[in-house]
């Protein structure tokens, strides 16, 4: 890990504090029955060690350092920008066919209000990838990988760990599915764009390194939910009523 990546990460991090501290002084209105709990100063200092240990760990694990010379700009930024853009009109086309009924939404309007959505899911979107992808899936390598297997079977720990930590978001969805006895469409959110980003997200970490996943991830959120849904998004039943 380079002082380039320690400097990266570090603004990272005062990101996420400046953006608490902005909800502290502009609370907004939380889209999901979790999330307050991922603005939380508990949750906030937990998720900056965890992505500080993933960090470290990286290198270890065969993952890209963030700024990685073998990396050029085009993958670790190019390819996920062009990504995360397509999975966000996918998103939005299947929205406007279907409106979206997210089993954790607070109520019908699944996004947040410009202007403050801008930062709201600028803090989501490091947040996520820190959970998802910069912790757990260099530690799971390191661990089993490194430590138990002696350097060896590092692939396929890797595939496990990224179909594991990419059940994460659909996972409500499935749980619903199966409540419901419908285990054909359980099973089909296996092949949804939803887990099919992530798998391509985790894909980009090993490949790319953490900006990658990153950046593609806050590239949708700009597309989905910040000029989808602070611009053109309308609640379902305002809808129904045209």
């Amino acid at each position: 890990m380079n002082s380039s990546s320690i400097i990266t990460y570090t603004i990272i991090v005062l990101i996420l504090i400046g953006i608490k501290v902005l909800f502290l002084v502009f609370p907004v209105r939380l889209t999901a029955v979790d999330q307050g709990t991922a603005f939380a100063w508990k949750t906030l200092i937990a998720i900056v060690i965890f992505g500080g240990i993933g960090l470290f760990l990286s290198p270890i694990a065969g993952i890209p350092d963030l700024w990685d010379p073998t990396v050029d700009n085009f993958h670790r930024f190019g390819i996920p920008i062009l990504v995360g853009i397509l999975y966000g009109i996918i998103t939005i086309i299947k929205d406007i066919r279907k409106p979206a009924e997210h089993p954790l939404a607070v109520d019908e309007n699944i996004h947040l209000e410009l202007p403050l959505s801008i930062p709201f899911y600028t803090y989501g979107g490091i947040f996520l990838e820190i959970l998802l992808r910069l912790f757990p899936i260099p530690l799971l390598i390191w661990f089993f990988s490194t430590l138990l297997l002696r350097g060896n079977w590092q692939t396929e720990v890797f595939w496990l760990t990224a179909i594991l930590t990419s059940l994460y978001e659909p996972m409500p969805y499935m749980s619903e599915s199966i409540k419901a006895k419908k285990y054909l469409e359980a099973t089909g959110i296996l092949i949804s764009p939803l887990f099919i980003a992530n798998v391509i997200a985790a894909l980009f970490l090993r490949a790319y390194g953490f900006l990658a996943p990153l950046i593609m991830r806050l590239s949708f959120y700009l597309l989905w939910h910040v000029i989808y849904g602070g611009i053109f998004f309308k609640p379902k039943s305002q809808r129904m009523s045209h």
